[in-house]
């Protein structure tokens, strides 16, 4: 009985869709650039010892850029996930920050000079704790947006704009938005 038990475990481990783990890439304020298509004006960066921040203030809509590799061992068909790891650093928050994310998925040969996808993220900003680490929920991209790249070769990779749309109707919040990092999240089998 021992022999199969141990064969079954075994042809269990030997698939890799069994052992698939979720990953995190952080894409850190520090590395954040440029500016979105039509966003008339950047975020103020700034750093303490403890890191650095892109500060996103209450009246203006405001955006910065960044790229990132997909990760070569992404699981075909998941999704990727994004999420704002931000603060408010004065008060009152507990308000709505109206965060976006704008993207466009490229690999080699594709123009990158187009108008990306845009999604909203109304996020409720913590009232309780100020210069606290909170994180916003997930923004998903779906795996057919991504699979129609990936299948034409690698490397593939997002571009990205970060914007806080602080003059849309739902931005609430009347304090600045510290963006210390984006964290892209995906499924990997390894």
């Amino acid at each position: 009985m021992g022999n199969k038990y141990t064969r079954h475990t075994l042809q269990l481990l030997s698939l890799p869709s069994l052992i698939r783990r979720t990953r995190d890439v952080p894409i850190y304020a520090a590395d954040m650039y440029g500016r979105p298509l039509n966003i008339g004006a950047d975020p103020t960066a700034g750093i303490t010892a403890n890191g650095a921040w892109q500060s996103f203030d209450p009246i203006t809509t405001q955006g910065i850029c960044a790229s990132v590799n997909i990760p070569y061992d992404r699981v075909s068909g998941t999704d990727i996930k994004f999420y704002f790891v931000y603060t408010v650093p004065t008060p009152p928050g507990g308000g709505v920050i109206m965060w976006r994310l704008d993207y466009l998925v490229r690999g080699e040969g594709n123009l990158i000079n187009v108008a990306p996808t845009q999604m909203h993220l109304p996020t409720l900003a913590n009232f309780s704790t100020f210069l606290a680490m909170d994180r916003s929920a997930s923004i998903i991209i779906p795996a057919w947006i991504i699979d129609g790249q990936w299948a034409l070769g690698h490397p593939v990779e997002f571009h990205l704009g970060f914007i806080r749309e602080a003059a849309h109707l739902a931005d609430t919040e009347a304090s600045a938005a510290y963006l210390l990092k984006v964290v892209m999240e995906y499924q990997s089998n390894y």
